[in-house]
């Protein structure tokens, strides 16, 4: 039930969001967000930011990154992080070179509990991979291995 629940769901999104990548809104987004806001006063541009974001309970971002090991400076990568300050809780998740990255923002003190999400996200991502019989990223195993609350 629960498998058949989340596979609807990731479907759904998938959907949802190929439909929106071959829709003209993208490029229109960006071409008012590029176009726009210079033209405005900084009080009005910060207040449309202020009222868009306070209209969120979350951002969830996801970004597939280099496949494999890319080098910085002359040195490799061992791992990439994604991280926006907002003012909404905001979880970042990026992949790189075999390896899944997640970051959540949020204020601790006003959501309890707020420490133990990433390992109960992880937990949720190795039980769905258990079910549908694919792979989890080690990383991903380690995080779920740290919290032993079912």
């Amino acid at each position: 039930m629960l498998l058949a629940f989340a596979r609807r769901r990731i479907r759904y999104v998938n959907g949802n969001m190929n439909t929106f990548k071959k829709s003209p809104l993208p490029a229109v987004q960006l071409w008012v967000q590029q176009t726009l806001p210079p033209k405005l006063p900084v009080k009005v541009a910060k207040q449309l930011v202020f009222d868009s974001i306070s209209r969120h309970s979350v951002i969830f971002s996801n970004v597939p990154g280099p496949q494999g090991a890319c080098a910085l400076g002359g040195q490799v990568c061992k791992e990439v992080q994604m991280y926006f300050n907002n003012l909404v809780p905001q979880v970042g998740i990026l992949s790189y070179n075999g390896t899944v990255f997640m970051n959540i923002n949020l204020d601790c003190e006003k959501c309890v509990g707020g420490e133990l999400i990433g390992h109960y996200f992880a937990q949720e991502l190795c039980e769905l991979g258990d079910k549908l019989q694919i792979s989890v990223p080690e990383n991903i195993v380690k995080k779920a291995g740290e919290l032993l609350i079912d």
